[in-house]
């Protein structure tokens, strides 16, 4: 049985643009739908993630997706665990 939806939470590095979207696409047959975050900070040039900029970009990101899994890596870990907490990601 499908699951039904995924939102990925990549590392912190733009290099992860790329890995993140190579992932979705090898696990899009999972899913019916698959999002990605791509962070503020990687159009910035900033070296580093605003977690609390990105909980509330993927509180948004997810507001269609219920029910839903988040895959996260990294820093996307932090900003899943931080807005599970906070109550914004389930």
């Amino acid at each position: 049985m499908k699951a039904r939806n995924a939102y990925l939470l990549p590392g912190n590095s733009p290099r992860h643009r790329e890995w993140v979207e190579s992932f979705k696409r090898a696990i899009a047959d999972q899913f019916e739908t698959v999002k990605t975050q791509h962070y503020t900070h990687w159009e910035r040039g900033e070296s580093n993630a605003n977690v609390v900029e990105e909980i509330a970009k993927a509180t948004r990101g997810t507001n269609d997706l219920a029910p839903y899994v988040l895959v996260a890596k990294s820093i996307g870990t932090v900003i899943a665990t931080e807005g599970a907490a906070r109550g914004n990601l389930a």
